[in-house]
């Protein structure tokens, strides 16, 4: 994904530098902002000019901050700690001056991450968002520093020699995608959700490291479960709202629309009569894009099919697996090849991301308990890979370390693969991640809450249209849990509907012969680790990841 990348000057030439920008800028829509080099530091960025800063650096008295991404609260954050800022660069540097950077970090609703360098200081501050969705890498070691929105960029670097990690390859074939903040090469980490990282340039190595928010600050709310719902109308609207009237870019919206609840309700918020166009993924004939033709007919919106069959699925996935660092399966990468006509109908797209697991509670195993290796093991079959002693999950949900390990490291990377428009996330948005956490689980629960407020706010959208994997439309009261989705399956084909069938896809000749090119080349690292270990890979039903074997 486009973005920061920086390094010290005695760690990367003016020449590698560009070259790792380069790394980054897959369209030719994106802009280079200009390089900052001193006798310190070198520094550049590039971006899709849609949204948060246009130029970079931006500057303060002697200070300069790069930013990637944007904040949906500025005018709420200048009011409340009366700033003169008018962006998201000038934010943050006045908070720094004033000494309130992590007081005013924790408050910036916003998809972000950002580097402060003070010269006068000789330190270098990086900054990740709230939830840690907007990556941002960094390489340190013997007093020299390499940092950057892409783990690709580290390749341009002479001093830089990459070793692959093979723990990282164990959870990947064990998952399906990385956890906590391990990459795939030694010494080079993903910054956590919330961190403040500062680095002295003179000390030669990290002299603080923070995180200025953590769930803990969320504290339990006494509220009937009938007026939990009602309040969530208002907090979704305004979680919209913010992502569309009041942010920095007016530019017109899509939104990617599913057969299922999250990016309905979005559509829901948004209401009748907005410049909207939607779009959706599948074959023809599969739930979802039945489902969303009828939600999209029902408020009379323009739906753009972007059609997946079995001759055309695969096309540009190899690539999108260059384009997100390999960090998920080619099975999700449904955008990839559509990605230049989304981008000529919308520059910024609105996504569900997260709706089934932040509002409908669907990975709650023990209601208010922390997160514990008992439902580790119960979720996900493994615990030794994983670290859940960290106090930044210090409350009695389990729901935010599957938003740290799942939603994190898996769901935003294929988001993050995306290079041509900008995508927004209503689901995350602060107030209503707080007002969630703060309930019950009991309320959210096998649906129960989220069944009420979508039935409640958005009749026209749930009482009458079925929703994927249910097969019927809402009605009170009915379980919407573990719905048996193999007899699903079948009555969907005896009605003639037929699901975009990626386990089946990826089983042809021609795809098996692929795939086999590229994992059994002698100079492949996975063959090398499997033989290593005596494993073989196979392929199996369950399209999300590979099984090992002895």
């Amino acid at each position: 994904m486009p973005g920061i990348i920086g390094c010290l000057s005695n760690t990367g030439t003016t020449k590698e530098l560009l070259l790792a920008r380069k790394m980054m800028a897959y369209s030719g829509n994106n802009q280079n902002d200009n390089l900052y080099e001193d006798a310190f530091i070198r520094c550049t960025r590039t971006h899709l000019n849609v949204v948060g800063e246009k130029k970079s650096p931006v500057n303060l008295k002697h200070l300069l901050v790069w930013v990637e991404g944007e904040f949906y609260n500025i005018e709420q954050l200048k009011v409340t700690f009366q700033l003169e800022a008018k962006s998201e660069g000038e934010i943050l540097l006045e908070a720094y001056l004033r000494q309130k950077l992590p007081t005013i970090l924790k408050l910036i609703d916003g998809y972000f991450c950002a580097v402060i360098y003070d010269p006068e200081k000789c330190t270098i501050t990086l900054i990740t968002d709230r939830y840690g969705i907007k990556p941002l890498y960094i390489w340190e070691r013997n007093g020299q520093l390499v940092y950057g929105s892409e783990l690709k960029c580290f390749l341009s670097f002479n001093s830089f020699i990459p070793k692959v990690k093979t723990s990282s390859i164990d959870q990947f074939l064990s998952f399906g995608h990385l956890s906590g903040n391990n990459t795939w090469f030694e010494d080079v980490l993903l910054l956590d959700a919330s961190t403040l990282l500062t680095y002295g340039i003179k000390e030669k190595r990290i002299i603080q490291k923070i995180r200025y928010w953590s769930w803990s600050e969320i504290k339990p709310l006494s509220i009937s479960s009938e007026d939990a719902a009602s309040c969530l109308v208002e907090l979704l609207n305004s979680a919209v709202r913010k992502r569309t009237k009041n942010a920095s870019c007016q530019n017109e919206i899509s939104l990617s629309l599913s057969g299922g609840l999250d990016s309905r309700a979005i559509l829901g918020a948004i209401g009748e009569g907005e410049n909207i166009a939607a779009y959706t993924f599948g074959h023809p004939n599969s739930d979802d894009v039945r489902m969303a033709k009828q939600v999209t007919k029902q408020l009379n919106l323009r739906h753009h099919i972007f059609e997946l069959n079995q001759s055309n699925w695969l096309n540009r996935r190899i690539e999108g697996i260059w384009r997100c660092d390999g960090a998920t399966n080619f099975i999700h990468l449904h955008a990839t090849q559509f990605q230049e006509t989304i981008s000529s109908i919308s520059k910024i797209s609105l996504n569900g991301f997260a709706g089934d697991l932040v509002m409908g509670g669907n990975w709650i195993r023990h209601c208010d308990q922390r997160i514990s290796r008992n439902t580790i093991q119960e979720i996900i079959g493994l615990d030794d890979m994983i670290n859940i002693e960290d106090p930044f999950f210090n409350i009695n949900k389990e729901d935010p370390f599957f938003i740290d390990f799942r939603v994190r490291r898996f769901t935003a990377v294929g988001m993050q693969e995306i290079k041509n428009f900008e995508n927004r996330l209503p689901f995350m948005d602060n107030d209503l991640i707080e007002f969630v956490y703060s309930l019950p689980d009991t309320y959210r629960y096998k649906n129960k809450l989220y069944t009420t407020f979508l039935l409640n706010a958005f009749p026209k959208l749930f009482s009458k249209i079925p929703v994927t994997g249910f097969l019927h439309t809402f009605q009170p009261g009915r379980n919407y849990y573990n719905v048996g989705l193999n007899q699903i399956d079948k009555i969907l084909k005896k009605l003639g509907w037929r699901q975009t069938d990626f386990a089946q896809y990826k089983r042809t000749k021609q795809e098996m012969k692929i795939f086999s090119s590229i994992l059994i080349k002698d100079e492949s690292i996975l063959k090398n680790f499997l033989m290593d270990k005596n494993l073989s890979l196979i392929h199996i039903s369950e399209p999300t990841r590979p099984r090992l074997i002895s």
